[in-house]
């Protein structure tokens, strides 16, 4: 028997004799405990999700009995809040981590007790510590799907370029470079879609990867609780590192700059990159497989966002994916137990096998012979960081308003981060 079995067992007797509801001390492994049922409701596709469970089973323990419920992102919080009030719900989420934030009183915060602080740091990624709170891990990270760049192969060759930008300082010669217009000013060709919000999905990820970059995490946990961090000034400078960020993605859709490349009337970035009217287009790597069905005969490649030279800090932007026990858990025990075998060691190199998204755990790379898209995730989920979104259709607006309101003109640079501070401020007041 093994020391999870003997743990899990352990606590099963304690919850069925004296009715204590208690974890076990989090191992990170697999184990062939048995397992009650457990009931997963989440919004990653089911597909993906079968398609895991069903190696799972196979690779790490064949008495796994767990059945997922797929969500809408858009309802989830309205059909949890509804199975909450009739005394239903499922054992454990399986969510993206600002869902995870804005749920966090549905959910059960797991104690140090059960996941101590330096196990948790050394088995998970980075972008995992913004679920650490004062008293426990929100849940815990499953797997990361980073922002990553792609790149238009014959868009660079066609100008002698025989490799994607690796530092941010490159885009302003390569934006005069690569970006086409008519005579009129009609831009044919795009460099980067940066600078607007409406028509690129992924603009809230990309400045906040620049944001991470320039030493801004956005918002940050002070003993008074959650604070944003978009005042915080640069190392060596008396400015918030945030204005050089938003600066340098604006000023892409700024006609009087030299680097203007994209504006709000072009089709979304994903339609004109796979179209091939983009070199270049920051997307989650779990697109890759959407921008070859979109358009077979697209020469492109996938590689690790650009980074600030001069500096030993690398930082990326993502989605991760978090397993966290609800509230409606009837055998809470039980649950953790479960999303502590699906975040394991063995699962995480099932998650790392499937190609779609990177593994979230530190001991766990891109698999032997792997493709290029998993070797980039695997690389770029390392450096990516997170924060903690309380609400992310709020935050939307918030980011949403500080870009356009630049773009449009109607704010400076330094005002436009003014404004998100105080309003993402307010946001946070009341995070605990």
């Amino acid at each position: 028997m093994s020391k999870i079995q003997a743990l899990i067992i352990g606590i099963f007797v304690l919850a069925l004799v004296g009715g204590v509801v208690a974890f076990a001390t989090f191992k990170g492994g697999g184990g062939e405990a048995t397992l009650p049922p457990l009931t997963i409701w989440g919004t990653m596709p089911a597909e993906q999700v079968e398609a895991f469970l069903g190696e799972v089973r196979l690779k790490v323990n064949d008495t796994l009995q767990v059945t997922y419920v797929e969500k809408s992102k858009t309802t989830f919080d309205r059909d949890y809040t509804e199975a909450l009030a009739v005394g239903q719900g499922p054992d454990a989420l399986l969510v993206t981590d600002d869902l995870i934030f804005k749920n966090r009183a549905k959910i059960t915060v797991l104690p140090y007790t059960a996941v101590p602080e330096r196990t948790f740091r050394e088995s998970f990624l980075e972008a995992g510590e913004s679920l650490m709170t004062p008293a426990g891990v929100l849940g815990l990270p499953f797997a990361a799907d980073p922002l990553v760049m792609y790149w238009n192969r014959d868009i660079f060759a066609s100008e002698s370029l025989r490799e994607p930008p690796k530092f941010w300082s490159e885009f302003p010669a390569l934006a005069e470079k690569l970006t086409k217009k008519t005579s009129t000013g009609v831009i044919t060709r795009s460099f980067v879609p940066f600078g607007e919000y409406q028509n690129v999905p992924t603009a809230k990820l990309a400045l906040s990867a620049l944001f991470y970059g320039a030493g801004t995490p956005i918002a940050k946990l002070t003993a008074q609780g959650y604070e944003s961090a978009l005042q915080d000034t640069a190392v060596g400078s008396n400015r918030p590192a945030a204005q050089d960020a938003l600066r340098f993605f604006t000023d892409f859709a700024n006609p009087a700059k030299p680097v203007y490349t994209w504006n709000r009337s072009l089709p979304s970035a994903f339609s004109r990159f796979s179209a091939g009217d983009s070199a270049l287009y920051f997307g989650l790597v779990s697109e890759y497989a959407q921008i070859a069905r979109a358009n077979p005969n697209l020469n492109y490649e996938v590689a690790l966002p650009p980074q600030l030279g001069g500096t030993l800090r690398k930082a990326a932007a993502g989605n991760l994916w978090v397993l966290a026990v609800a509230r409606s858990a009837k055998d809470q025990p039980g649950a953790f137990a479960g999303i502590s075998i699906l975040t394991g060691q063995p699962a995480g190199q099932v998650v790392a096998s499937l190609g779609t998204v990177a593994a979230a755990r530190r001991d766990v790379g891109a698999p032997a012979g792997a493709k290029v898209q998993a070797s980039v995730a695997a690389d770029t989920a390392t450096i990516m960081r997170s924060w903690p979104d309380p609400d992310f259709t709020g935050t939307d607006t918030i980011f949403r308003d500080m870009i356009e309101s630049v773009s449009t003109g109607r704010l400076t640079v330094e005002n436009a981060v003014a404004r998100a501070h105080g309003t993402l401020t307010n946001l946070l007041s009341g995070v605990r």
